[in-house]
């Protein structure tokens, strides 16, 4: 049996083909993954398969329903988890899934049908939020707005579960976990569409369907395109056109003088407490001239804290760090002229275009006024920036705002980058394109701080420090952290030492 139908869909937005003739059955009782970059059009097809945008051409039917005329019938046999935080932040855990199954007529104090327990006890036993309970949704990490999200969402045994990136941004334990909670608390008659920028995902779904540029490029069991997530990044590779390594033009153009300064990155005795709870508590690392040095750690680890110390945007509660040499607590300015920073969060001018983002930053820079016009050319040609150069910010999607906000902390050729989350979001294509700029940047002697939740991307750093409620629990090469949690892969060895760590 089929939950959906869609035949010859066609989607625009001006010129803009978002969906492309594209047609789809999904099968009921399945959870099936929709996989493809920012700017694939995976936000755009869930969002006309539940009616909340109208079709060009096309037909779609959903439970029987057509969307476009009968959603508000439809509405009431489905989930949905937009790809933005899409609760009440200044609503707390509890209060904001009181409201939600108000909205859907849920009473929340009944037994569930997975037991005897009350719906709310069992949702804030799998989402691990029961001692967060209290707590406003928008000072929660990363990782537990989305499982506060997806319990929203789950509210009222859905038909038709639709999930727009659940995992964007989440550490691969709580990823895990998101899949388990999943799994374990629909109905086993519910249908899931699950969206993600993730490849490795793909293992975890019945079905994986992959989209690029609006059209599906590969539907079917996951195994039978192949059978590990690595091949399986291959394979897609290859039918989006495949990847050549090149020159990177960023590091070729990079007009960087060596610096004698053998540790160009230090954090000594780092602290952060907000009363009596520490974010960060005695970070101490020296980073190497070229060396690529990994933060990883589960979300609320502390990694996007100690960045925003480190480069001046907030102030240690203890300790410091010094960049070039140049202690950030006693002349912030003159250090923060050494770095470049890409937040985790986008961070520039969304009223502004692209050229005038890289303008206003090169000024900002003190870019010299004879070269910035052909070093933002250069930059925004290298970046394959040219068709949005006169885009708001504000309008580009995710991945382009990445590239972006990787392209204005590059611009004024600084010797030490710290990157949050650089690749999050972005295709396959261009997160390898994003790493062979910053091995290649490396190499000319460019000191970088890298945080990923990608761990293949964890095997390109040097060393990597991995952080757990605030404080280093390993550090090593990616080769000696493997082999201190037993592990063959990244991954395992991530997972393997931060559970050791938390028992």
């Amino acid at each position: 049996m089929r939950t959906a139908t869609i035949r010859n869909l066609t989607r625009k937005f001006g010129n803009t083909v978002a969906i492309d003739n594209l047609s789809l059955y999904i099968e009921k009782g399945r959870i099936t993954g929709l996989i493809g970059a920012d700017g694939a059009g995976k936000t755009t097809l869930l969002r006309t398969i539940i009616g909340l945008l109208l079709p060009d051409e096309g037909e779609i039917n959903v439970l029987g329903f057509n969307p476009e005329k009968q959603k508000d019938e439809l509405n009431r046999h489905i989930g949905y988890m937009p790809q933005k935080f899409g609760l009440y932040e200044d609503l707390t855990v509890i209060e904001n899934l009181k409201l939600y199954a108000d909205l859907k007529g849920v009473d929340i104090s009944t037994s569930s049908i997975a037991g005897n327990e009350s719906v709310l006890t069992r949702m804030l036993e799998f989402t691990a939020l029961a001692q967060f309970q209290d707590r406003l949704a928008g000072a929660l990490s990363g990782g537990m707005k989305q499982k506060l999200g997806l319990a929203c969402a789950l509210l009222g045994d859905p038909e038709f579960l639709i999930l727009d990136e659940p995992s964007v941004g989440v550490d691969p334990i709580s990823r895990r976990e998101l899949m388990k909670m999943v799994r374990e608390m629909i109905n086993p008659e519910t249908t899931v569409l699950w969206s993600t920028a993730y490849l490795d995902e793909a293992h975890s779904f019945d079905t994986a369907v992959v989209m690029d540029r609006g059209r599906i490029i590969f539907n079917g069991c996951p195994q039978d395109l192949a059978s590990t997530p690595q091949e399986f990044e291959d394979k897609v590779i290859e039918l989006m056109g495949g990847y050549s390594k090149g020159k990177s033009q960023i590091a070729e153009n990079y007009d960087y003088s060596a610096t004698d300064i053998e540790f160009t990155v230090e954090a000594d005795n780092l602290e952060k407490r907000y009363g009596k709870f520490y974010a960060v508590k005695n970070n101490t690392f020296k980073i190497r001239k070229g060396e690529i040095f990994g933060l990883l750690g589960p979300n609320g680890a502390g990694k996007s804290t100690s960045f925003k110390m480190m480069c001046g945007l907030a102030r240690p509660t203890g300790g410091t760090a010094r960049i070039m040499g140049i202690d950030i607590k006693r002349n912030p300015e003159k250090a923060r002229a050494n770095l470049g920073y890409m937040a985790q969060k986008f961070s520039l001018y969304g009223s502004l275009t692209v050229k005038e983002n890289l303008d206003f930053f090169a000024l900002a820079y003190n870019i010299d006024i004879a070269g910035k016009d052909k070093k933002i050319k250069d930059i925004i040609d290298v970046f394959g920036l040219n068709e949005y150069a006169n885009t708001k910010a504000e309008e580009l999607p995710l991945g382009l705002k990445q590239r972006l906000s990787m392209a204005a902390a590059l611009i004024h050729n600084p010797p030490v980058l710290f990157l949050d989350e650089p690749t999050s979001g972005v295709d396959v294509l261009t997160r390898r394109d994003f790493w062979n700029h910053i091995t290649s940047l490396s190499k000319k002697g460019v000191t970088i701080m890298v945080t990923t939740h990608f761990m293949d991307e964890a095997e390109y750093c040097d060393r990597i420090s991995l952080f757990y409620k605030g404080e280093t629990i390993a550090i090593g090469t990616p080769a000696e952290l493997k082999q201190k949690a037993g592990a063959k892969d990244m991954e395992t060895a991530f997972i393997n030492l931060i559970r050791e760590s938390g028992k």
